[in-house]
């Protein structure tokens, strides 16, 4: 039965890339030793989260994390010997799901030119977004807004230049821009975010109409989530985080320092609320 099932288990991952074969086999071996991944964990002295993630592909195995499942597991040597395939690039699939990376990113940059960038919208001014886009929608579309991430500790270094237009342009209520606005101000406060902003004389100047979300990591490839007219692109090849790097850099040279920003968001933050009130 025990040689049935492993080689049914290798027909299943056969077409898995080699960071989800990885992945598979962990979570196969885990299951074959009878142990829960809370269990598994408390004997590699790490976190339940940590080992999921390895499990799911999200984290990229360490060689001494390698070398003790293979202790633990008795796996004789497998996990350090296929260590290069837990250590590839990100499986595919991982890319699709950024808001998941994002909760792994040690630091985080983001650009928006229309709208406050995607980290930093609370959930009443992302359905006001998802509305914009597609009047269809219903007046609340439970529209994913991952703004909370940067609400919680250990939240990744985050740092975002956004536009005085995207400030200004009313998405939504005045009071749902006021309270957004308000909440990226509290951010900034807190030492939590890092905040620049691009006056409506200097656009000209900088990047067209698209957005990016730079993310880095402690061992992966950085990732760039970009925007564009065409679409919406994942990817984590050097040369688009290149990229995104210079972009960035460009972008918050022709920023406003980050107190004149925070005064500059203050301002508009009360235009709204009186505008609302």
């Amino acid at each position: 039965m025990r040689n049935r099932d492993h080689n049914r288990r290798r027909k299943d991952t056969a077409s898995l890339s080699p960071r989800a074969f990885y992945a598979a086999e962990l979570r196969f071996r885990r299951e074959q030793a009878g142990l829960t991944q809370a269990a598994l964990a408390r004997m590699l002295y790490i976190t339940t989260a940590h080992l999921a993630n390895l499990e799911s592909g999200i984290r990229r195995i360490q060689p001494d994390l390698a070398a003790a499942l293979d202790k633990v597991l008795r796996t004789d040597g497998f996990f350090v010997r296929q260590l290069g395939a837990g250590r590839a690039a990100l499986i595919p699939a991982q890319l699709s799901d950024p808001a998941r990376l994002a909760v792994q990113a040690q630091s985080i940059r983001e650009w928006d030119t229309t709208f406050v960038p995607w980290l930093l919208q609370l959930g009443s001014y992302a359905d006001a977004v998802a509305r914009l886009q597609d009047p269809t929608l219903p007046s609340a579309t439970g529209a994913a807004a991952p703004g909370s991430l940067l609400d919680a500790d250990g939240s990744p270094r985050y740092a975002a230049v956004l536009t005085e237009r995207a400030l200004r342009r009313p998405i939504g209520s005045a009071a749902t821009m006021a309270e957004q606005l308000r909440h990226i101000a509290a951010l900034a406060r807190t030492g939590r975010i890092v905040l620049q902003v691009v006056p409506l004389n200097a656009e000209p100047h900088v990047a067209g109409d698209m957005a990016f979300t730079l993310m880095n990591f402690a061992d992966e490839q950085p990732v760039v989530a970009a925007s564009l007219r065409d679409g919406d692109q994942v990817v984590n090849d050097p040369a688009s985080s290149a990229l995104a790097e210079l972009g960035y850099t460009l972008l918050s040279a022709a920023a406003l320092p980050p107190a004149e920003s925070l005064d500059l968001l203050d301002a508009t933050a009360m235009d709204h609320g009186l505008a609302g009130a």
